[in-house]
Formats: structure tokens, sequence, C-alpha cells
């Protein structure tokens, strides 16, 4: 055999291995990256949550600050109730806001007044006429708040992928203060 022909064998050879090579990359590209996008997203989805949650609770907390430190001439005509709500929907970077931007009437959001007593512990005086008073607790929570996940879950290839929504609920409280200008109750959570 000449050495032309030894070479292009060996080329032939050489072609016909990195031919199959290709097939085994795609292959190798698959196993690796599908795992790789499945941590990738399930990390995005716990930190949306995470984030989420966080957000909603600041939101509560910084309302309910807002609430017991107002007064009438701040709280508007809408009350104290309308006030915090939407106090809250402000604070809360769009996740509770409706197609107005800040949407104080969302289910989610509710306003609970308490009255401290020494024998019977805390009453739930929020249908009372003076509810408001100072003295009082405000309660603030948002219950029930859902958001899809990026992706479905598979648990495994023979059952059905789990497309549920994760359900936050965050509630925040503290003692209304006492002041010249106590602010109307406004509606009813």
């Amino acid at each position: 055999m000449t050495t032309t022909k030894l070479e292009a064998v060996r080329k032939t050879r050489r072609a016909l291995r990195a031919h199959r090579r290709k097939g085994q990359e795609v292959i190798e590209f698959t196993l690796i990256m599908l795992p790789l996008f499945g941590i990738t997203f399930l990390t995005l989805d716990i930190a949306w949550a995470i984030f989420s949650k966080a957000t909603l609770q600041w939101a509560v907390r910084d309302a309910v600050r807002y609430g017991v430190t107002v007064t009438a001439a701040q709280a508007g005509a809408g009350g104290l109730t309308t006030a915090v709500k939407l106090k809250a929907a402000q604070l809360s970077l769009g996740l509770l806001s409706g197609t107005s931007g800040a949407d104080n009437t969302d289910s989610h959001l509710q306003v609970h007044f308490y009255e401290p007593n020494a024998t019977t512990g805390v009453t739930d005086v929020t249908a009372d006429a003076g509810a408001n008073d100072p003295g009082n607790i405000l309660q603030l929570s948002v219950n029930n708040y859902q958001m899809f996940k990026l992706l479905p879950l598979f648990y495994s290839w023979n059952q059905a992928p789990d497309t549920g929504k994760i359900t936050i609920s965050v509630a925040s409280a503290d003692i209304i203060e006492y002041s010249n200008d106590v602010p109307a109750e406004g509606p009813a959570p």
C-alpha cells in the first residue's frame, strides 16, 4: 500500500470517529443540561418565594407602623382601615396591587382591631364603634396570597407534574398610639 492510500484510510477513520463523537457530545450535553436547568429553576422558584414573603412581611409591618401613628388628617376620608390597606399595597412592590395600581379592596388584606384586657386576654373589637381607640391593637394580615411556580415540579415520569401554587400568609400587629386626632375606623376588614 502506498503512503497516499494509507493516509486516505487514516483520514477516513478519523472522520468516522469524529462523526461518532458528535452524537456522543449531544447525549452528554443533554445529560448535563437537564439536571442543571432543573436545579437552576428550583433555585429561582425558592428565591422568588422567599423574596415575595419577605416583601409582603415588610409591607405589612411598615403599614401597621403607619396605621398606629397616623392622624385623622393623614388618613383621609376613607378612614384608618383604608389608609393601612393602601399603604400595604403601595409598599408591596406590586404584589398586592390591582389593575389601578393600589387596589385597597384586595381580598388578601385584612385589618382587625383587638382590645387588650387584663382578665380575659385579648378581645376582637373589629366590629365595635371604638375599635381604633388608642391603646387597642391594630393587626394587618395578608392571608392565602398565591403565586405561580416558574416551572412545574416533576416527581416521576408516570405521574402528572405538580403545577400547584405557593401560598403565603403574613401578619403584623402593634398598639395604636395615643393621639388628639384619632382617624375614623373606616370600612370593616
